[in-house]
């Protein structure tokens, strides 16, 4: 492991024997474990594992040269991940250890992580937070960012009987799936959703294809749910029942299971068609808010 780089902060601000250090000098099994430290007691407790981060760094486009670790007094106590796609930057993930929290480090963080990417030549910053989360969102606020659009989430629980009609899923590689969203897609996606989010995924992760007509990503089954990442049917041929077909497809291949999307869907994309296919919204809704550094 190489020796953290430390930065130079506004001390007025973080407490004594507190340091900005490079992400790039920690193991991931030492991330990981800040990781769920830095979520004890949050609105949505999390547990990562080493596994769910590098899926993370792969997918999200994680910057660990871009993220930060801070030390306190020679221990991880909080963290930001930074993403990275051309000219833009987004916040993966912050948190902070419990016993530190509401010390100001999250604010020295931001204010490091803006100040580098304006530095670096970015033009913009994204990050997603949980609607209610109303003293993160004010941070967010304060530092110039400004609510983009609301991310909404759809459940599917058990018991709805599918489609009379028994079609067949062929699995494919996320690639293939990725190249039809590249021309099919809608733009300007959530980050999470885009395609290049897509080619990301591996096993157990599988994506599907429906008769050439409709094409799906879903996540390995957890405690009888299964999460729908990512849905798409080509322009040419929708209205024409292929999106249910594929729900109905995915709900035969799990039937005591519960198809979940998270919250990462724009509130105005389809919500017909989630609700005609037996989905219901869910009460966790996320804001996505952006920065502009140019």
């Amino acid at each position: 492991m190489s020796h953290p780089v430390h930065h130079k902060l506004d001390s007025t601000q973080m407490p004594d024997g507190c340091v900005l250090t490079d992400a790039t000098a920690y193991s991931l099994e030492t991330l990981a474990d800040l990781f769920t430290r830095s979520f004890e007691g949050y609105m949505v407790p999390v547990r990562m594992t080493p596994a769910d981060l590098s899926r993370m760094v792969r997918v999200d486009s994680v910057d660990l040269a871009a993220s930060r670790v801070v030390l306190c007094h020679g221990e991880p106590s909080g963290f930001i991940l930074m993403n990275s796609r051309g000219k833009t930057r987004r916040v993966g993930a912050m948190g902070v250890a419990s016993e530190l929290r509401g010390k100001g480090i999250g604010h020295q963080m931001m204010d490091h992580v803006i100040a580098d990417a304006r530095a670096s030549g970015f033009l913009r910053i994204r990050l997603e937070v949980i609607e209610t989360n109303d003293r993160a969102r004010t941070l967010y606020q304060h530092l110039g960012f400004y609510d983009r659009r609301t991310l909404v989430g759809y459940e599917r629980r058990p018991g709805r009987p599918p489609l009379a009609m028994e079609d067949t899923l062929h699995e494919v590689d996320p690639r293939d799936l990725a190249k039809v969203m590249e021309y099919e897609a809608p733009a300007k996606l959530p980050w999470q959703l885009s395609a290049m989010s897509v080619v990301g995924y591996t096993p157990p992760s599988v994506a599907y294809q429906l008769s050439d007509k409709a094409y799906a990503l879903v996540a390995d089954v957890r405690n009888h749910t299964v999460e729908l990442l990512v849905m798409i049917v080509p322009h040419a041929l929708r209205r024409q029942g292929w999106g249910r077909r594929m729900v109905d497809a995915l709900v035969r291949r799990h039937p005591v299971c519960t198809l979940r999307l998270p919250p990462r869907i724009p509130d105005n994309l389809a919500p017909d068609f989630f609700l005609h296919a037996g989905f219901e919204k869910t009460k966790l809704t996320q804001k996505e808010m952006v920065l502009d550094l140019d």
